[in-house]
């Protein structure tokens, strides 16, 4: 029997580090709270348990669905999961509560770029920075959502602007590259990316975007060294394997290209440009050594 309050301690101890143990274990002893049920779906959210998260969002505006944050965060939720008709809904529901929450205004501006309907998400995102134009992060989106329509000079001012906001923002570095390799300043570019790197190493997407300008510049070696950084950290990107069948072609490495670009077409079969690679690099293979594969992924 003398073991029992060290167990519970214990027991009690794990919870506490846990927030999604610790809030489900509130919310078994409070059922009808609201902020409970809320605070669990934020921890779940954090924990990538998205269906669950929903779930305990719905729970909490059944109790009170007058919370713009909630709708908007649900409408989030919802967003990641690509259900697009019903976070719509909610992110409306949050902007019609509080037409100045700039949550809200961000996260429908997520979902018009997560539907590929970047010029949607335009307004929205400049309604989040209105009433805080100290807000780094509402001009990086901003800034992506004008590079992804082609406004390159307005895009190019918004990244700057979240630069001086916010020097350590590096998905922002790694945007104003963006920026500049569509411009073709491709060694300007490379400075970003890098600053991107150092802030972020595990970041994959500025690995790649150096490897792209890299081998702009016509530098393969160094490429294929960033292309490979950013395979491991996303192994199964249909974009990084495309990217690294390119720079295995343009180093001579015609079986090692179809492999990479393989992967990518059964990744995602509709892949056109990984299509189109292939069956360059298939052209080019009976000059080089005499052979080639088949037109079809394997």
């Amino acid at each position: 029997m003398g073991w029992s309050p060290a167990i519970g301690t214990w027991t009690r101890n794990e919870i506490w580090r846990d927030p999604v143990a610790l809030w489900s274990d509130v919310v078994a002893k409070n059922p009808e709270r609201f902020r409970p049920r809320n605070n669990l779906a934020l921890a779940l959210a954090d924990a990538r348990r998205l269906p669950e998260a929903t779930e305990q969002y719905q729970k909490a505006i059944e109790i009170d669905g007058d919370v713009a944050a909630v709708h908007s965060n649900l409408g989030l939720t919802l967003t990641r999961q690509h259900r697009f008709d019903e976070a719509l809904v909610h992110l409306r529901a949050a902007r019609d509560l509080d037409p100045e929450n700039s949550g809200a205004a961000t996260n429908l501006g997520h979902l018009f770029t997560s539907m590929g309907r970047p010029a949607e998400a335009i307004p929205h995102f400049e309604a989040a920075i209105a009433p805080d134009p100290e807000f780094a992060e509402g001009h990086y989106n901003l800034a992506d959502a004008l590079l992804a329509v082609g406004r390159l000079d307005e895009a190019d001012a918004h990244a700057r602007v979240a630069l001086r906001l916010s020097p350590g923002l590096a998905a922002a570095h790694d945007l104003r590259g963006r920026v500049l390799a569509k411009r073709g300043e491709y060694e300007a570019a490379l400075s970003h990316y890098r600053e991107a790197i150092r802030l972020t190493p595990d970041l994959a997407n500025p690995h790649h975007n150096l490897g792209l300008a890299l081998s702009r510049l016509g530098r393969i070696d160094e490429a294929y060294a960033s292309q490979r950084r950013a395979l491991a950290l996303q192994p199964r990107s249909p974009i990084f394997l495309n990217s690294m069948g390119v720079v295995h072609a343009r180093r001579g490495e015609y079986e090692l290209a179809l492999d990479a670009l393989d992967r990518a077409l059964r990744i995602r079969p509709d892949y056109e440009e990984a299509r189109r690679n292939r069956l360059q690099v298939l052209r080019l293979m009976p000059r080089a050594n005499g052979g080639a594969r088949g037109s079809g992924a394997r």
